[in-house]
């Protein structure tokens, strides 16, 4: 075995043009650093022929500035992506004979992953960033631009190899890859939620994905936002984001925007793009998309975790479905990750579903008619659906000026006390729908049925027949949802605790 000593030398530019012939030893000779035990490289040649045809000499045309400019930039983020000590690029320009070189690309590294992945990602930008032309000189005197055609070529067949086994499915076909190809997506948040979503996305070949979030990468993100790595500490997520899309997929556009998803922007954003993904933990972002969606028509697909508790929500304003405020609030989103926890996975679980509703809802497969609302418990593996039309009297949904509903929702945190009030003097029975571990954490001492949402609706129906019903839950989410099932069996002897338990503890409060 052979051992090589390196010498610490100065790096190389980290992209030049040059009309002499590239050396290619002394460029290695500028990226050997001792503290690296991989050393990558790649260099394109001219060749003697092409499509057949006898070639005697190429001749690059460049513009300058412009190339220089981009060769740098694409360098740079290299260096971001990828753990590389050094990495630099050379171009010739001018009048090449056979067997010159013409591009050269290296990278050294630790490790040899990192530096082969380093010089594929540049030396693949630069062929399709640098403003750089090449004439081909053939032996029957013909000279021709050349180099289009064919990268067209190689781009479809790149399109091919990448897609070509979900084409496949019957469902989706080429006309799903073309709806994908021309969507633009909008992804509100970087987290737990919106890794999965922008990975599979960008993966699928979605044309144009928006990424905004505010957030700079902390250590406590990486055990569940998988697109970043230690490195990434303290960057804003928005742009790391970003970096790791392209390198995934360089055929589509990714815009990075570091910054909050507010009032301000929400309409001009939603109006911009395809299809709305909703990835934050803030409920204030949850409650703006779903309004910013029946304000500019668009869709939008709403998901929320808190610990193993899960929910997905389409509002789609062009089917009529429940918006947020329609359902009351939810009851998902009421504690940060900090405050109740959570596991990676579950996490991963739920934004994987997310991205895969929205592949299905751009490319045709589904729209969201029905089943629209879904709840996910992570730790028994149920899931249940739910449809809901918007409330005739929801003000959001901009059907009515009355914000108050009569028919499902008691209106007004302010009135829960005087709700249970009017409940036991008219002897309505109170049905508690929530689950085992929310009741431990939160007791409701007055006489009531405990019926877990999760055991469905059958229960419900059978003291709806008999008796008048106050549902009451976490936050009125699922009672408002319980009362949209009852209604449908043309049930109406019950009342829904507007936001639920913890809007009683609101209103008890002094």
């Amino acid at each position: 075995m052979k051992w090589f000593s390196f010498r610490l030398l100065p790096a190389a530019k980290m992209f030049s043009l040059t009309e002499s012939e590239i050396s290619e030893s002394s460029q290695l000779a500028s990226l050997k650093n001792q503290s690296c035990g991989a050393l990558a490289q790649f260099s394109g040649w001219v060749r003697d022929h092409h499509n057949g045809r006898t070639v005697e000499k190429l001749e690059y045309e460049v513009y300058p500035e412009l190339a220089l400019n981009e060769g740098t930039a694409i360098v740079q983020e290299a260096r971001k992506m990828f753990p590389v000590e050094h990495i630099s690029a050379i171009h010739r320009t001018g009048t090449l004979q056979i067997e010159e070189c013409a591009v050269w690309v290296g990278a050294s590294s630790a490790h040899r992953a990192e530096a082969f992945a380093a010089c594929r990602w540049v030396i693949d930008e630069i062929k399709s960033r640098l403003p750089i032309w090449k004439r081909e000189y053939y032996a029957d005197g013909a000279i021709e631009w050349a180099g289009c055609h064919a990268c067209e070529h190689a781009n479809s067949h790149s399109q091919i190899d990448r897609y070509a086994r979900q084409k496949r499915l019957p469902e989706f076909g080429v006309h799903g890859q073309t709806a994908l190809h021309e969507a633009k997506v909008l992804v509100i948040g970087a987290g737990g939620l919106g890794c999965p979503v922008l990975q599979y996305l960008a993966a699928a070949g979605v044309g144009e994905i928006t990424i905004i979030d505010p957030d700079t990468v902390e250590q406590h993100n990486l055990h569940r936002q998988v697109l970043f790595q230690d490195s990434d500490i303290g960057r804003p997520k928005a742009s790391s984001a970003g970096e790791r899309l392209r390198a995934l997929n360089p055929q589509i556009k990714i815009n990075s925007r570091v910054q909050s998803f507010n009032a301000e922007n929400a309409c001009a954003l939603f109006s911009s793009h395809t299809l709305v993904l909703e990835c934050s933990d803030s409920r204030d972002a949850k409650n703006l998309a779903s309004e910013s969606a029946y304000a500019t028509g668009k869709a939008v697909l709403i998901a929320a975790i808190e610990r193993f508790s899960g929910e997905l929500q389409w509002i789609n304003p062009a089917l009529n479905t429940a918006c947020r405020h329609c359902l009351g609030a939810s009851d998902f989103d009421t504690q940060s990750c900090q405050q109740s926890g959570i596991l990676g996975p579950a996490v991963g679980v739920l934004g994987t579903l997310q991205a895969l509703e929205a592949i299905k809802f751009l490319s045709g497969i589904k729209t969201p008619s029905d089943n629209q609302v879904t709840l996910i418990d992570l730790q028994s593996l149920n899931i249940q659906h739910f449809s809901a039309l918007a409330n005739p009297q929801c003000k959001h949904t901009g059907r009515s000026e009355n914000p108050n509903p009569e028919h499902i929702l008691r209106a007004g945190r302010e009135r829960a006390n005087s709700t249970i009030k009017y409940a036991q003097k008219n002897g309505w029975k109170i049905i508690d729908l929530r689950e085992a571990e929310e009741r431990g954490i939160q007791p409701f001492s007055l006489p009531h049925t405990w019926i877990p949402f999760s055991h469905g609706t059958e229960q419900l129906k059978k003291h709806a027949t008999t008796d008048s019903l106050l549902l009451i839950c976490a936050s009125g989410k699922r009672s408002a949802i319980a009362a949209q099932q009852l209604a449908a069996t043309g049930l109406s002897n019950f009342e829904v605790l507007a936001g639920g338990i913890n809007a009683l503890a609101v209103a008890d409060t002094p």
